[in-house]
Formats: C-alpha cells, structure tokens, sequence
C-alpha cells in the first residue's frame, strides 16, 4: 500500500498503522503477588537454644535450623538473622546466666533506682497530667539529681 507523506510517497505494510493513531503498550500479564514473610525477634534465651542446638547438630543447614525454630519456638526468622545469631554465640554463650535473658534487646540500666522512680511518677500522673517526652526527661534529670547527687554527665534519650 502506497501513502502519499507531503511530496514524497511512502510505502507501508498493512499491518503498520496510520502515523496519527498510537500504539499502546502490550498489557502486561498478571504477576503473582509477592511472599510477604512476618518474622519475630528472637529473645536471648531462644537464640542461646539456637546455638546449643547447632552444637548438638553441626552438619544441619541454616534452611534447617529456620525450620527447627518454627516448629520449636513458633518463629520464624530469616537465614540472616540465624547467620548473625551462631557468629555471635560465644558473647551469648558468656551472658548465659543473665537474669534479663527474656528480653529481645539488650542494654545495661546506668541508674536503676532513677528509672524505677521515674515509672512510678508516670503511672501516678498519666492521668492526671499530660506528659511528654521533654516533661518526662525534665523529670527524670530532677529525679537523677535527687537520687545521685554530683552523678556524671548524663544524656535522655527519646526512647
């Protein structure tokens, strides 16, 4: 088929279309949705299970171990996760007999007294008062100087 384009002729193929119509993209075929995995934070104590576990049982594969904290534990944690848990076994191996070995995260209390105090004027206020995050360590740097005059310089986080 000839089509006449200003003074010249242009051939094209039937199957081409006309220069004023457009082409739209081909749909696209459906994708299956993507996996969407929950994992859990593991406490100390499991993650010291973990490493016992991979002790009594050296040759098993991270994929297995996943499987044997499903079905132990009821968690799932990714490969990563297990991977930086038996890199660490020894420091979780020396902490083995912490009274806080149920807790996910861990940090060391500097002033126990000052946060025991600090919860219960919160718990005695919150309905009373509104309180903020700057009332709160306005608060506790007064509960801090009460309790441990002259203490070093200390800093409140947000949380």
């Amino acid at each position: 088929m000839k089509r006449a384009v200003g003074t010249f002729t242009k051939v094209v193929s039937p199957s081409t279309p006309p220069p004023h119509t457009r082409v739209l993209a081909r749909p696209q075929q459906p994708t299956m949705p993507k996996k969407i995995r929950k994992y859990t934070t593991m406490t100390d104590e499991v993650r010291i299970a973990l490493c016992n576990h991979k002790k009594r049982n050296p040759i098993l594969s991270q994929a297995e171990f996943q499987r044997w904290l499903k079905s132990e534990h009821n968690i799932d944690v990714s490969q990563p996760t297990i991977s930086q848990t038996l890199k660490r076994s020894a420091e979780l191996f020396r902490h083995d007999e912490d009274p806080n070995i149920q807790s996910k995260c861990q940090w060391t209390v500097k002033f126990p007294a000052m946060e025991e105090t600090l919860v219960e004027w919160i718990l005695a206020n919150q309905k009373r008062i509104l309180i903020s995050g700057d009332f709160i360590k306005e608060n506790a740097a007064k509960i801090l100087d009460r309790l441990h005059p002259g203490h070093e310089l200390f800093e409140f986080s947000n949380g």
